[in-house]
């Protein structure tokens, strides 16, 4: 008769061999399934190509399917065929060839919001509050604002025409023609003493040279006037490059501090500020809002939590999901959601569950600070 000890030690043995099997079982399964899933697809595609009573947009369905598929798993899994790889590669940088002017999407119209300064749209004479009705001779009536941006932008010294229709005028519709050029975007479009010593800077993108213009505007700020305090506007910045974000946490928080740290499937990163600040002492007030997703939220956390400053504003947006990007085949690309983002408390940014949805499909949104307790550094709930 097996004794207690034995018995345990019998059956620890037994799961040991019986645990790694059923892994492998259900890989093997998987992938078994995946095959049929793929067999299956093409067998579909192969009938109607050849049957269907019209020809098909081969392209087309397939972008299609992808992108339906992609979409059942989170939003920001995403699949860029190669005119798509381009624009998203330039949202990097920053730089594009276009007209230079900041897009309004408002009830199915697209309309110019704001001509960059020294831009080809200011040059032209396009103004805030002009519909975009055509770009060429393409209507951009049921066009996205996407779809009607990736039209105005292309190869800097090309010509595009707009036909607007301007609120206001006698003769409301209007055309212009101009050559596009390379646009800057900045990612800090303004900065200024606000108050006596007090300096506002506002940041609406992550992108290669947030980091540079963020600390170029400190700089200036600091040559104006000894600063009493700093607001860093981060209202409807939805977010960008994560190494951006940690450069400017750089700027008011000591080198070596843990700011985040990521976590997937196989590793979990840390991230530390890696230079010597800025304005380590300044009183900072950090400004945000429901449009402040992502790196604006590890800007915004990691201050929060380590005390450093103050949030003002109402809940921010809640996505913290890191992004991988992997080039595919024939030029295309594959962003696609590897890890979350935790800030020093612990706390998770994300607050939609994509693997949760209920009966309509809808993510369930449970933001992380509900659910459980967390401190600051200095033992703020």
């Amino acid at each position: 008769m097996l004794t207690p000890r034995l018995r345990y030690a019998a059956f620890a043995a037994i799961a040991a061999l019986i645990v790694p099997t059923a892994i492998v079982s259900a890989q093997k399964s998987a992938d078994a399934a995946l095959a049929r899933k793929m067999n299956t697809f093409s067998a579909i595609i192969n009938e109607l190509q050849q049957n269907y009573v019209d020809s098909i947009d081969i392209d087309k369905t397939f972008d299609a399917a992808i992108n339906t598929m992609m979409y059942t798993i989170d939003p920001y899994t995403e699949y860029y065929n190669v005119e798509e790889r381009k624009n998203f590669e330039t949202m990097a940088t920053g730089e594009f060839g276009g007209i230079g002017s900041s897009i309004l999407y408002r009830d199915g119209a697209t309309y110019i919001s704001g001509p960059f300064e020294g831009s080809p749209a200011a040059r032209a004479g396009l103004r805030a509050g002009d519909e975009i009705l055509r770009v060429d001779t393409t209507s951009t009536r049921g066009m996205t604002s996407d779809q009607v941006v990736s039209m105005m932008r292309g190869t800097p010294g090309t010509s595009v025409t707009l036909q607007v229709k301007r609120p206001y005028v006698t003769d409301s519709i209007l055309s212009f023609t101009f050559d596009r050029a390379l646009v800057k975007s900045p990612s800090v479009p303004y900065y200024s003493m606000v108050a006596d010593g007090i300096g506002y800077i506002t940041l609406t993108q992550y992108i290669e040279k947030s980091a540079d213009e963020v600390k170029a505007a400190i700089e200036e700020l600091t040559r104006t006037a000894p600063l009493r305090g700093i607001v860093l506007d981060l209202r409807g910045n939805g977010g960008g490059l994560l190494e951006a974000a940690i450069d400017i946490l750089g700027y008011f928080l000591p080198k070596g501090t843990e700011v985040l740290r990521t976590r997937g499937k196989k590793e979990e990163r840390i991230f530390k500020t890696t230079h010597r600040p800025l304005l380590e002492n300044v009183p900072l007030v950090v400004l945000i809002d429901d449009g402040s997703a992502s790196a604006s939220e590890v800007t915004a956390g990691a201050i929060q939590d380590l005390d450093r400053g103050v949030l003002a504003g109402s809940r921010s947006f809640g996505k913290g999901l890191v992004q991988t990007t992997r080039p595919l085949p024939y030029n295309e690309l594959l962003k696609y959601t590897t890890a979350k983002y935790y800030i020093p408390s612990g706390r998770l940014i994300q607050a939609l569950d994509y693997s949760h949805r209920d009966a309509n499909g809808y993510a369930t949104r449970t933001p992380d600070s509900l659910t459980n307790v967390f401190h600051t550094r200095a033992g703020r709930e």
